[in-house]
């Protein structure tokens, strides 16, 4: 067993504090004894991506099965960590077919009431203008005093890390309070300025998110289906939900595959984070389970099999990635939810409509 530079052992949850706020901290060697007796050993995690309007499946899709794989165009930036996921076809949505209970959905869409847990979390978001950082300096100065040489070393990169992130929100914030607005100018949809900044940003906070412990579980939408988004950037000047349904026409469905492939760069890069988060003898990467994919397959005919999913990560040792493993069609994609669930350690009878627990993956 690797013996931390010092002496000194912590729990896991260790927060840095000052007025008001408390900071989350990254894994450090210090909590190792602490964090393996809460959970039996390492740290597990769970992450769902989601994409938009399907996929350009034809160039999604592996041809050969197991190990010896090439990348399609679409997966192709993601080369770097072809070892460390796998992706999985026949996988299926039974229940995204028009089953019934229209009223519920009704009701959420259009209910006049807010939630004040989501008014009080905008409230406080709103108050909180400053830095972090600056609020839990005379802590954390304290706190790496006290830590061996490898533990000040990524507390040093973890605190750079989270004022970079810091940085640049502020400045996208300030670019919108700045921004000329036409007095006529209707509610913009989505957010204003850099869209890839912005995927940065929220995929460095999911990031910091899992590697500070605050949680074990997250989503995250690239985007919603009816936001008909363009991406003049990368040559696509159409809306993305008017290309998804592209009547088998060659060039929408190029434009498709460049947006496909756009957003499966920005989750390269949200891969390349978590690899480069080191947790004891592994990486964040290593001990995360992170399903990517989209809710539909073509677009065009809004298909709920043969879906597109990724699934990534080492889940501590569970998973075994870097292949091409085709299912038998319209295997419930809640099979594979089952499998994690077992591999995070949480007794589930049945999640949906599943049919039992995916195996092989």
């Amino acid at each position: 067993m690797h013996i931390p530079d010092k002496s000194i052992y912590m729990p896991r949850r260790t927060f840095l504090r000052g007025l008001g706020v408390s900071l989350a901290l990254p894994f450090l060697e210090c909590m190792l004894p602490s964090a393996r007796a809460a959970v039996g050993g390492a740290v597990r995690r769970m992450v769902f991506v989601y994409m938009p309007n399907g996929m350009d499946m034809e160039n999604w899709t592996p041809k050969a099965t197991g190990t010896n794989f090439e990348l399609p165009s679409i997966l192709q930036p993601l080369q770097p960590y072809k070892s460390q996921f796998s992706v999985l076809s026949g996988l299926a949505h039974g229940n995204a077919k028009p089953l019934g209970d229209p009223r519920i959905v009704f009701e959420r869409l259009f209910s006049n009431e807010e939630d004040p847990d989501l008014a009080a979390g905008k409230a406080l978001r709103e108050s909180c203008r400053g830095s972090i950082l600056d609020v839990v300096r005379a802590d954390a100065k304290a706190f790496q005093t006290r830590l061996g040489a490898t533990d000040r070393r990524k507390m040093d990169e973890y605190l750079t890390g989270l004022r970079e992130t810091e940085v640049a929100i502020q400045q996208e914030a300030k670019f919108k309070a700045t921004a000329a607005k036409p007095s006529s100018m209707e509610k913009p949809e989505g957010i204003p300025g850099d869209f890839t900044e912005h995927l940065k940003i929220m995929y460095d906070l999911l990031a910091l998110a899992l590697q500070t412990d605050a949680t074990r579980i997250a989503t995250m939408m690239v985007q919603h289906d009816g936001s008909n988004r363009a991406y003049p950037f990368i040559g696509v000047s159409d809306g993305h939900h008017d290309l998804s349904h592209h009547g088998n026409s060659p060039e929408k469905k190029e434009k498709i595959a460049k947006i496909n492939r756009f957003h499966i760069e920005q989750f390269g890069y949200f891969l390349g984070k978590l690899k480069g988060m080191r947790e004891g003898s592994g990486t964040v990467l290593d001990n995360s389970m992170i399903v990517c994919g989209s809710g539909i397959a073509d677009g065009n005919a809004h298909a709920h099999n043969e879906l597109p999913v990724i699934l990534a990560g080492g889940g501590a040792g569970t998973l075994n990635p870097g292949r091409h493993v085709r299912f038998d069609k319209d295997t419930p994609m809640t099979n594979l939810y089952m499998a994690m669930f077992e591999k995070m350690g949480v007794k589930a009878d049945r999640m949906g409509d599943s049919s039992g627990v995916l195996k092989n993956i």
